[in-house]
């Protein structure tokens, strides 16, 4: 057998999670071929070459992070949370995602997206506005993307009004929009981009476009992200109400819609208080803050 040639060997790294069995090496060996891992083991194989030698000696090689909840283009209002005290989640006078142009959101996107992976995260579930417009330059940099379009039938301007109106017309775009976006975007880039659905906040989807999500989800079998308590009036918001025909919904209410197709639930659990101190959405779903 013709001894194994790499572009790139990394030698003396201990390595963390090798393999099916995810063991660990304390000294180990990754030949690198093109874009392929070709080689993984204790010692360089017998008679192997490589055009470019790496020694990582007290270093650590290690399957890439995975960032469960990510916005990459957020980051033009990195700093604007803790210098207030509180996430500034529909604020007005300050930056909004949904004034972003196209081509604003696709730079910063990508620019988020190296972020991340310079910190060592691989694989990013992000959702955006104007999603088509993020995923080919995050994608082009080679990690694995799971992403979704921001869906919601609240109207953000009235929401930075001081109320809430939900509106038909605009879910309807929304789910039309989701339903190309899935058909364009599942499983391309050899696999390593593939679509789920960001059903935004309770307090921005209406039960009756939480159900349409949940059914296009069904359909394609996929599942479904939110974000738990978003603003500060939300504990107010989704507890108080029973039937002021706003569409408003709680987080229980959300949780039997959706059911099961729930991959992360309260994220961004920002304005909680003592009526869910039971935790029985911790319980039931993975949360995280």
């Amino acid at each position: 057998m013709q001894p194994e040639h790499f572009d790139l060997l990394l030698t003396g790294a201990a390595l963390v999670g090798v393999g099916p069995a995810r063991e660990n090496l304390a000294r180990g060996v990754i030949g690198i071929c093109g874009e392929r891992i070709a080689w993984v083991g204790e010692h360089v194989p017998e008679g192997a070459t490589a055009d470019r030698v790496m020694e990582l000696s007290r270093r650590i090689v290690c399957p890439g992070f995975i960032n469960m909840h990510y916005h990459a283009g957020l980051n033009f209002v990195r700093g604007v949370a803790p210098d207030l005290g509180f996430a500034p989640s529909y604020t007005p006078g300050l930056p909004q995602a949904s004034q972003l142009t196209p081509d604003e959101t696709a730079a910063l996107s990508k620019l988020g997206a190296l972020e991340a992976l310079k910190a060592g995260c691989t694989t990013l579930v992000d959702s955006f506005v104007q999603a088509d417009a993020i995923v080919a330059g995050m994608a082009s940099l080679g990690g694995r993307l799971f992403v979704s379009p921001r869906l919601n039938d609240v109207d953000f301007a009235s929401v930075l009004a001081g109320e809430r109106r939900f509106d038909p017309e605009l879910a309807t775009r929304m789910l039309a929009g989701a339903e190309a976006f899935i058909d364009h975007w599942h499983g391309s880039s050899e696999g390593r981009v593939n679509v789920h659905l960001t059903a935004h906040a309770p307090d921005t989807c209406s039960p009756d476009f939480l159900t349409r999500i949940a059914l296009l989800a069904r359909r394609n079998g996929l599942k479904i992200g939110t974000h738990f308590y978003n603003d500060r009036l939300l504990p107010e918001i989704v507890w108080s109400f029973t039937d002021d025909n706003q569409g408003r919904i709680s987080p229980k209410v959300s949780y039997e819609i959706i059911d099961n197709l729930v991959f992360t639930l309260g994220i961004h659990y920002f304005y909680g208080d003592e009526r869910d101190s039971n935790g029985e959405f911790r319980k039931q779903n993975q949360v995280y803050t």
